[in-house]
């Protein structure tokens, strides 16, 4: 279920530590703001920002005045930081993809092998894939988007047509033709099979 304010939440979480993340050696760390005990903050990273950054603003209309102003000043701190430290956001940036990227290739593995019990995590699993989207909007490097194309292709063979994978109000964000693989879903093998 889609949950803006708890996005709000999480990228001013993730912007007030973010100077300190970009010139740290991790690559996933804990929020200092932990929210609450029965719903936690999930570690922060760079894509996380990054998606959620993109998610409140194309869905911004969604919004409470309130939250739209708490979300201007956040991406405005969030992006005056990533310039700053343009190297170090690069950096960050190139060691996600690389990480993310290997999950995703694990998963794909996992459904080719058996689609019947790893379909049902692929809106899970999708939501990576979409984060390598956006933290390749900040990168230029050939062998990611070669290993890239490889995986979709990967993927291609595995899915079929299906509705989006995420919150039906999500949809006006994420359009199909940028967007492909929020709009299918694992083949069951039954099916592949037969083809």
């Amino acid at each position: 279920m889609l949950d803006l304010e708890r996005d709000l939440q999480i990228v001013e979480a993730i912007t007030a530590d973010l100077k300190a993340y970009l010139l740290s050696d991790s690559l996933y760390w804990t929020l200092r703001e932990p929210g609450s005990v029965t719903y936690p903050l999930p570690k922060g990273t760079l894509g996380g920002l990054l998606l959620r950054l993109y998610r409140l603003e194309a869905l911004s209309h969604l919004l409470s005045s309130e939250q739209r102003r708490r979300l201007t000043e956040s991406a405005a701190k969030a992006r005056q930081q990533m310039e700053t430290w343009a190297a170090q956001t690069e950096q960050k940036a190139r060691r996600e993809i690389s990480a993310r990227l290997d999950g995703w290739a694990a998963y794909l593995d996992e459904c080719a092998e058996d689609p019947d019990r790893y379909g049902p995590e692929y809106p899970i699993q999708a939501e990576g894939r979409t984060i390598v989207a956006f933290l390749m909007d900040l990168v230029n490097d050939p062998a990611c988007q070669r290993r890239l194309e490889e995986l979709d292709q990967r993927l291609a063979g595995l899915v079929e047509e299906g509705s989006f994978v995420w919150d039906a109000a999500q949809i006006p964000a994420f359009p199909r033709p940028r967007f492909g693989w929020l709009y299918v879903r694992p083949a069951p093998k039954q099916e592949k099979e037969e083809e």
